[in-house]
């Protein structure tokens, strides 16, 4: 499925980081590739779609502890690899384009020296569940890879990530039936920015918090809005509002039965679970269910 494309390079003048940071409504990079195929937890691409189109700013997270030690992990994380691998990295100097598309561009990590490849470094914690160690990484991580191979037209992408003590290198291959499916979804995503007409909502934290950010305040002048379009939505909440209802009713039950059992006592269990029900701080019980299996891994 491969198709012809003509990445071209631009050489960047100062800080690269900064050139980054005051166009990037004006394209698409790497690191939004994640939230326009739905693959990023963070940010959704309803959000991403109000950043591109100034609705609302993106949140500054250059001082947030990971971002910061992301940033300044980068070199050590490129020396590691290098270490680990025996290949050698330099940083790029370029931002890379696609001839077709003028909304792409890529900013990359570094280059491998003497390969027509690339390197992105990743730090991140131990509360990241990704099994590294069998080979997994993050999905929004991949489409950064690819979307880095087509912009630059390489066929390979490491991928080295730096976890707490431990460090994982990753070898990514160009997958063009992914890129072909990307591009089109990149593309689909760039027409919503240009003509102004928002992508579709999803349900996830960040589109909420971006339509509250949004629609701050109400307006008691405005007309009544006609919801027919959306009857479907409605009856939906309704029976699901219906369902919490009755599944609320149904757990208080369940644990006023323990509760009932355990009395003034703080502590009970059975083969798979642990039942606290302790006075607090403030003088309250709370009530706790803990699977041994659970509590097993979080030692």
């Amino acid at each position: 499925m491969a198709s012809k494309y003509h990445p071209y390079r631009v050489k960047i003048t100062g800080d690269s980081s900064e050139a980054v940071k005051k166009d990037r409504d004006k394209f698409v990079g790497g690191s939004d590739v994640g939230s326009i195929l739905g693959l990023n937890p963070w940010k959704s691409a309803f959000t991403l779609w109000s950043e591109k189109c100034g609705l609302i700013t993106p949140e500054d997270i250059d001082d947030k502890e990971s971002i910061w030690w992301g940033r300044n992990l980068e070199a050590l994380i490129a020396e590691r690899f290098t270490m680990k691998t025996g290949m050698k990295v330099k940083r790029s100097g370029y931002s890379y384009h696609v001839e077709e598309y003028s909304w792409a561009r890529a900013h990359i990590d570094r280059l491998i020296i003497g390969k027509k490849a690339g390197l992105e470094c990743k730090s991140t914690s131990a509360f990241n569940k990704t099994k590294y160690e069998d080979g997994e990484i993050p999905p929004a991580h991949f489409a950064q890879c690819q979307f880095y191979m087509w912009c630059t037209g390489f066929k390979v992408w490491y991928l080295a990530t730096k976890q707490d003590n431990k460090f994982y290198v990753h070898e990514i291959e160009r997958n063009d039936e992914f890129i072909h499916d990307m591009i089109g979804k990149c593309v689909e995503f760039w027409e919503h920015v240009e003509s102004g007409i928002p992508p579709e909502v999803d349900g996830s934290e960040s589109t909420t918090e971006t339509l509250s950010e949004l629609y701050p305040e109400s307006n008691p002048d405005t007309e009544i809005i006609d919801l027919d379009s959306v009857t479907d939505e409605l009856d939906a909440i309704s029976a699901i509002q219906a369902q919490e209802s009755d599944l609320k009713a149904l757990k208080g039950k369940y644990q006023n039965i323990i509760k009932s059992l355990l009395g003034e006592a703080e502590r009970g269990e059975n083969d798979k679970y642990i039942v606290t029900w302790k006075t607090n701080a403030r003088g309250s019980r709370v009530f706790k269910i803990i699977e041994k299996k659970e509590k097993k891994e979080n030692e």
